[in-house]
């Protein structure tokens, strides 16, 4: 058996291809959520493993699957989240990113080209926390997207050069740390997203997350809009629970922020219904479950 875990690689194809050649008994998965309602696959695995009933929804609707082909194992990636084995004690985090000890952050999770007002609302955010809107002692900590190539990642980078050295600002730019990712996320009060799959990592961790559906200061056409990422299904879908807050202005922004500072427990049952829709599992156990399900499905 040929188990090909990123069906729209280059690569996975390739190699599926083979397999289908030859005859060779395949099993597939997708890296990531939101593949299927984005990309269509004209062949595909014998079998499929499914993070979610989301993915399960989407391969059956939109890439021509039968429900008895898939099996859901859950998101591996959020095992490291579950138990105490990955986690950074908060001191220790604070240190790496030079936050002081009695201070709180906000988590600012960057898009990339497609966002390119960012620049707006980082001033508007740093704007509220500089005049104590947020209470005392509040920072920003603001991690860079980190997947640009090219062109992408010098706009970005001249996106953010200039919160360099304000002294509310802390940045996350090492891809490389991600138990610092992922402590930043779990001590973070809240987390401001750019249409992203940040939002499944703060709700995975139960930690209020807030989209921006608007662009800064300015009235971009449609087509050149973040808002018109609100209309892929899989962003739908998580809107659709509660779990994540949207906002459609620099009023809804700004109230968002307040009131999740002020009380990190607001929508927590919205989020346990994202996690139960959308993520299956968070139990630390999803790689085990792949492992398990290659194995039964060899004596098939």
């Amino acid at each position: 058996m040929v188990f090909v875990p990123h069906l729209f690689g280059h690569f996975d194809q390739l190699l599926l291809a083979e397999a289908k050649k030859n005859g060779t008994k395949t099993l597939g998965m997708i890296s990531n959520w939101d593949h299927f309602d984005k990309f269509y696959l004209p062949f595909q695995a014998d079998k499929l493993l499914a993070q979610s009933e989301q993915v399960k929804k989407f391969a059956i609707n939109y890439q021509s699957y039968k429900k008895d082909q898939i099996f859901l194992v859950g998101f591996p990636q959020f095992d490291m989240l579950a138990g105490k084995q990955h986690e950074v004690p908060r001191a220790e985090f604070y240190k790496n990113v030079g936050l002081p000890e009695d201070g709180r952050f906000i988590l600012y999770i960057s898009g990339s080209s497609y966002a390119p007002d960012e620049p707006d609302i980082i001033e508007k955010i740093l704007k509220w926390i500089d005049s104590g809107k947020f209470g005392s002692n509040i920072y920003l900590v603001l991690r860079p997207y980190l997947g640009g190539r090219g062109k992408d990642k010098e706009f970005d980078k001249l996106k953010y050069d200039r919160f360099q050295e304000h002294p509310k600002v802390k940045f996350l730019n090492k891809p490389e740390h991600k138990e610092i990712y992922f402590g930043a996320m779990r001590h973070t009060s809240v987390a401001v997203i750019i249409y992203s799959t940040a939002f499944m990592e703060a709700v995975a961790m139960d930690v209020p997350a807030v989209s921006v559906a608007f662009d800064g200061n300015k009235k971009r056409p449609f087509h050149r809009s973040v808002r018109r990422l609100a209309l892929r299904e899989h962003y739908k879908d998580i809107f659709d629970t509660g779990g994540v807050r949207q906002t459609r202005n620099f009023e809804e922004l700004y109230n968002a922020l307040k009131n999740y500072l002020d009380d990190k427990n607001i929508d927590s049952d919205k989020r346990e219904v994202m996690r139960k829709e959308l993520m299956y599992k968070v139990d630390g156990r999803s790689s085990g479950r792949i492992v398990n399900k290659v194995i039964e499905l060899l004596s098939y």
